[in-house]
C-alpha cells in the first residue's frame, strides 16, 4: 500500500471513528437518566455506523484496487520498455559496427585494405533482432493508445533490412572480390601459392603496381559512398541515397526509439505516487 491509499483509509477510519463518539455523547447527553432511550438510540446509531462502515470499507477497498491496478500498468509498462531498451543495445553495437568498418573501407584508395575481420567477424541475425523488438512495442503502444513508438518501428526494421542489404552487397560481393584479388596478387609478387586470408590482415600504402591491377574493384566499393548511387526501395517508393547517409538515417531511427524509451520512463518515474 503506498503512502496516498494509507492516509485515505486512515482518514476514513478515523472520521467514521470520530462521528461515532459524537454521536454517543450526544445520546448520552439527551437521553440521559432515560435507559429505554438511551439503550434504542444506541442500537440504532450502531447499525447506521455499521453501514457506514460497510460503505467506508467499500470505497477504500475500491481506492485500493484502482491503486493497484495503476500499480500493476506501471509495471507492466515499465518492463515493456525495459525489454525494448535491452533488444536495442544489440542492434545498437551492430550498427556501429557497421560504421566503424564503413569508415575504414573509405580509406581503400589511400591504404593497402585486407582486413579479414570485415569478412569473418561475427554479426548479429538483423532480422531476428528486428522482429523481436515488434512484441514489446506492439503492446506498448496498444496500451497507452500512442502510435509514436510503432510508427517508429515501422520505419527502423524497413531502415534496417536495407542496410543489411547494402552492408552484405558492399562486404560480402564487391569486397570480397578485392579481397580475392588482392591475394591472388600477393601470390604473384611472393612468387608462389597465397597464404591464408589471415595473415594480410594489415593496413599499407599501395604500391602503383598494386593498385593498377585492384583499380576496378577499388572504384566499385568507393562507388557506395557516392550520393544517389545506392537505390532504397520502400512501400514501393524508389529513393535515391547513398550507403552513409542510408547508414545515419538507420542510426537515428534506433536514437529515437532509445530516446522516446528513455523519456517516458522518467516521466512515469515522476507521475509514480
Amino acid at each position: 500500500m503506498n503512502k496516498s491509499a494509507f492516509a485515505i483509509s486512515i482518514f476514513t477510519i478515523g472520521l467514521i471513528l470520530l462521528i461515532l463518539l459524537f454521536s454517543i455523547f450526544g445520546i448520552l447527553y439527551f437521553y440521559w437518566g432515560d435507559f429505554k432511550a438511551v439503550q434504542d438510540s444506541l442500537s440504532t446509531t450502531g447499525s447506521l455506523f455499521g453501514a457506514m462502515g460497510t460503505l467506508g470499507a467499500a470505497a477504500v477497498a475500491a481506492y485500493l484496487f484502482n491503486d493497484w491496478r495503476d500499480e500493476k500498468n506501471y509495471d507492466l509498462e515499465n518492463s515493456l520498455l525495459t525489454n525494448i531498451l535491452i533488444d536495442l543495445k544489440l542492434i545498437y553495437v551492430e550498427l556501429h559496427k557497421i560504421r566503424s568498418d564503413s569508415h575504414n573501407l573509405k580509406k581503400i584508395d589511400k591504404f593497402l585494405i585486407i582486413k579479414t575481420d570485415y569478412l569473418e567477424r561475427e554479426r548479429i541475425d538483423i532480422y531476428k533482432s528486428i522482429i523481436s523488438l515488434f512484441p514489446n512495442i506492439k503492446i506498448y503502444s496498444e496500451i497507452k493508445k500512442d502510435d509514436t513508438l510503432i510508427n517508429l518501428y515501422h520505419s527502423f526494421d524497413k531502415h534496417c533490412f536495407i542496410m543489411d542489404d547494402f552492408y552484405r552487397d558492399l562486404f560480402f560481393k564487391k569486397y570480397q572480390r578485392y579481397y580475392d584479388l588482392t591475394e591472388e596478387v600477393n601470390s604473384i609478387i611472393k612468387g608462389g601459392s597465397s597464404n591464408s586470408k589471415r595473415n594480410y590482415d594489415i593496413y599499407r600504402p599501395y604500391s602503383e603496381n598494386r593498385k593498377d591491377s585492384l583499380r576496378i574493384e577499388i572504384a566499385e566499393i568507393l562507388r557506395f559512398f557516392e550520393e544517389d548511387e545506392l537505390v532504397a526501395i520502400i512501400d514501393n517508393k524508389p529513393q535515391n541515397t547513398s550507403y552513409e547517409t542510408w547508414l545515419n538515417e538507420t542510426i537515428k531511427l534506433h536514437d529515437e526509439i532509445r530516446d522516446y524509451c528513455i523519456e517516458h520512463l522518467k516521466v512515469k518515474e515522476k507521475e509514480r505516487p
